[in-house]
């Protein structure tokens, strides 16, 4: 079978498109904002009983309003990098200000995932190990992503909990398109420390589990409103259990132990299977054994403050100039 597609437009008339497109959606944006502005004013002040309270509103709506009309100035430039008119034709004095703002990275192009929650619910893995197939099974907790229904959200940018994202995407999928995920099961069935170090509160501290087990769930946010089906005054999530995602496994398991074999992370003589480690990793894993596992949201942060001092202390240091374009 032999198909045939050509583009029935040209290259000039895609760009006459653009130029056509893309001021109307930064309009409908600047309203679409100045409207939940304008609301936000009006609840403050019709909504709220006693004048402090109206103040206060009024004055919080005014800030955060301001900050979010600034940030939307902000980003119309890497908004119109898709068309060369309308970023020509935008104000030489928003240029500046996202020249000043773009070492900050405050905005940037489109990129993908940027709702995670999905229609159904966040799907998310949960392992659970236990000492009986039967009973005793616990949950292992991460740093970051959900898991207990009662922990609060955690602020993870610009921190990237590396492990807490691939769980995410193998939530999407299976464990059969995620090999990795079965290497920490592993890992767990052992009490690897390395790996442990990575997640929360470790509910086998003493000896690890003989068996490991995960449950496919979709999490959703509960609501402050009592007459909602997901109202909660206490709990953060509520859960719904979709399916399994993996058996129940142990590191004994002749097909388990096989899998794992043939991926070349135990030799056959059920050894792991160890790298040489040069000197630089030695002292990084000394380094990390002194430590700990430090808060990824306050040691980037740290780390990031402490380039900040840097650079102002520095006499050579010269203000960034957005180039005309």
């Amino acid at each position: 079978m032999h198909i045939e597609a050509k583009i029935t437009f040209s290259s000039q008339e895609f760009t006459t498109w653009l130029a056509t497109v893309v001021p109307i959606t930064i309009w409908m944006g600047l309203l679409s904002l100045l409207w939940e502005l304008f609301k936000g004013v009006v609840r403050s002040l019709v909504h709220e009983k006693g004048s402090f309270k109206k103040v206060r509103n009024f004055m919080g709506c005014a800030l955060f309003g301001a900050f979010a009309l600034g940030l939307f100035s902000v980003s119309l430039v890497p908004h119109a990098q898709i068309s060369k008119e309308v970023r020509q034709s935008l104000p030489n004095r928003v240029k500046l200000v996202y020249g000043y703002a773009r070492p900050f990275k405050l905005a940037s192009p489109y990129g993908l995932f940027r709702r995670m929650t999905g229609v159904g619910g966040r799907p998310e893995v949960i392992i659970e190990g236990s000492n009986s197939m039967d009973r005793g099974w616990r949950e292992y907790e991460f740093l970051y992503k959900p898991g207990n229904v009662t922990y609060k959200l955690p602020v993870v940018a610009p921190h990237q909990p590396r492990l807490d994202w691939q769980m995410w995407f193998a939530a999407l999928g299976t464990y059969q398109h995620n090999p990795w995920f079965l290497n920490l099961c592993y890992r767990l069935l052992n009490n690897e420390p390395w790996v442990l170090g990575l997640m929360g509160k470790n509910p086998f501290p003493d000896k690890p589990p003989k068996y490991i087990r995960a449950t496919l769930y979709h999490y959703h946010f509960t609501s402050w409103h009592k007459d909602n089906e997901r109202y909660s005054d206490f709990d953060w999530w509520t859960r719904e259990r979709v399916k399994e995602y993996l058996p129940i496994v142990t590191k004994n398991e002749p097909s388990f132990i096989n899998y794992l074999t043939q991926a070349g992370i135990i030799q056959a003589n059920n050894e792991e299977s160890i790298e040489e480690v040069n000197v630089l990793e030695k002292l990084l894993r000394m380094f990390r054994k002194i430590i700990g596992q430090p808060e990824g949201f306050a040691f980037t942060m740290a780390l990031f403050v402490i380039g900040l001092v840097m650079t102002f202390l520095d006499p050579n240091v010269k203000v960034i100039e957005w180039p005309e374009v």
